[in-house]
């Protein structure tokens, strides 16, 4: 008898869509949200590559501290979609709140420590939720300086347009005096 196996995130049921050539690992998609899942054999069915917590410790794989690694992956995440940030804040959020899965399955760590890992999380977590802070500061900051950069942009254009029917007039009676001339 085989169990239903849910999905972490919405306890959707699991689809198995494992290659038929594999056989030492099966693949697993959520039905309802998408989220897809990896079990290896022997093992615990944790996220599948790809999915927002095996990116952020991809990182960490080598690394005896993964909080060592905290400024790097922080800076790699700066170059991510809103809506990847935004799901990986939710998917460390749920798991730290609820495991589910063990996160040193998820990749071949060198040194595996389960609590380690969580930590680094954790720190991500705290660090994504800094700079979500900072950006929406520096978004109405932002804002306000659109506002005043389109009236400036306006003024210039205005006084550009006025600068070159300037020259414009300029450049026609220099013409026309040398021509006459």
């Amino acid at each position: 008898m085989q169990c239903q196996r849910l999905c972490f995130r919405c306890e959707g049921g699991l689809q198995e869509i494992t290659p038929a050539n594999v056989t030492d690992i099966q693949f697993f998609c959520c039905l309802s949200c998408g989220c897809e899942y990896t079990l290896k054999t022997g093992g615990e069915l944790h996220d599948r590559w790809l999915m927002p917590l095996t990116i952020v410790l991809y990182n960490v794989i080598y690394a005896q501290d993964p909080l060592a690694k905290i400024d790097v992956t922080m800076d790699q995440l700066q170059t991510k979609k809103p809506e990847f940030i935004n799901a990986l804040a939710k998917h460390i959020e749920d798991e730290l709140d609820a495991p589910k899965q063990k996160l040193c399955d998820i990749h071949d760590f060198v040194y595996p420590n389960e609590q380690k890992l969580r930590d680094f999380l954790r720190e991500v977590l705290h660090r994504l939720a800094q700079l979500k802070h900072a950006q929406s500061g520096a978004e109405t900051v932002s804002s306000s300086l659109s506002n005043t950069d389109t009236r400036l942009l306006k003024n210039t254009k205005s006084r550009l347009s006025k600068l070159f029917n300037y020259f414009v007039i300029m450049i026609a009676v220099t013409i026309l005096i040398t021509y006459f001339y």
